[in-house]
């Protein structure tokens, strides 16, 4: 159930949750040679004799059997902070699906482990994995779930996204983000899905259309940048940028205030982005772009370390 190899721990664990004997027959298999105990791990002595013995229950009770174990070994890995445990608990309820979920209450709860499991996949750079978790989680959402779990399905549909573009997945990305656009209740909470998109299109060298989707953005959240800008624009603005950097001493610099406000930060990381896209599609205007993340972060604060991820 556990495919070519498992750890004994977990074995053990459901022997003793759920009451069942299961050691005792492996152990039986290994002394025939089925199975290979080694290193605290139980392993097939060959894949078709893994696949054999799968194919000797009936898929229902597979099903059944993958979410009961994963079920019962995903509070433990959450209670012990066990990773590991948890990725295997969170695949064993994957491989039951939903249809093996008779209590539809539970639904967005296995939902609630995926997303779980996909964030510690994705702090681990392991967005194949993370994409999997995520996209596992969206097909347990239950019905009506824009409705009364929108928070969760929020989160799912961006974070399949962005581990999709992490992977190159760029069909799965347009029909997450789709579904973001259309349900998400206001332009903030579409603002990530927003700049996926950007993402996106410019990693597929659509950087025309990148661009001009990261300048409506852009302007909705108040930083308009000028589409086709005269050389005395921008020694304006360099004028004014110096002007304000000039009413900052060096100390205050170094010890300059954070930005907090919301939507500055979204510009702040949708700028970053567009330096990247206009030093490729509009190189005169790349300098506009610079200036204004200067002028942001002398007006409003500048940014933690954490604050901007450009894909």
């Amino acid at each position: 159930m556990f495919g070519a190899s498992t750890k004994c721990l977990y074995i053990e664990t459901l022997e003793s949750l759920l009451d069942l004997k299961l050691i005792e027959p492996l152990d039986v298999a290994a002394a025939e040679g089925l199975v290979i105990r080694m290193k605290g791990s139980f392993h097939f002595y060959h894949d078709r004799i893994q696949e054999a013995c799968y194919a000797l229950t009936e898929k229902r009770e597979r099903d059944n059997n993958h979410l009961m174990f994963g079920l019962c070994l995903v509070n433990l890995s959450i209670d012990t902070g066990d990773v590991d445990m948890l990725f295997t608990a969170v695949n064993q309820i994957n491989l039951g699906g939903p249809s093996a979920v008779m209590d539809k209450d539970k639904l967005a709860i296995i939902a609630k482990y995926n997303l779980m499991a996909g964030k510690k996949a994705t702090e681990m750079l392991d967005y194949t994995s993370a994409y999997d978790f995520f996209y596992h989680g969206i097909s347990f959402l239950p019905n009506n779930h824009w409705t009364y779990h929108y928070q969760l399905s929020l989160e799912l549909f961006e974070l399949a996204s962005q581990s999709a573009l992490a992977t190159g997945n760029s069909r799965s990305i347009e029909n997450f983000f789709g579904e973001v656009l259309k349900h998400g209740r206001c332009f903030e909470d579409k603002l990530n899905i927003n700049f996926i998109i950007v993402s996106s299109l410019s990693n597929a060298s659509k950087v025309l259309e990148a661009f001009e989707k990261g300048r409506i953005i852009l302007s909705r959240l108040g930083e308009d940048i000028l589409c086709d800008p005269s050389k005395e624009t921008l020694n304006r603005h360099i004028q004014q940028t110096q002007s304000l950097i000039s009413g900052v001493s060096e100390h205050e610099l170094l010890n300059y205030r954070l930005m907090t406000d919301t939507n500055k930060l979204q510009a702040m990381k949708f700028l970053a982005k567009m330096q990247h896209i206009t030093a490729m599609a509009k190189p005169t205007l790349n300098p506009f772009v610079t200036l204004k993340m200067v002028e942001l972060t002398i007006l409003h604060g500048e940014l933690a370390s954490c604050d901007i991820v450009v894909h």
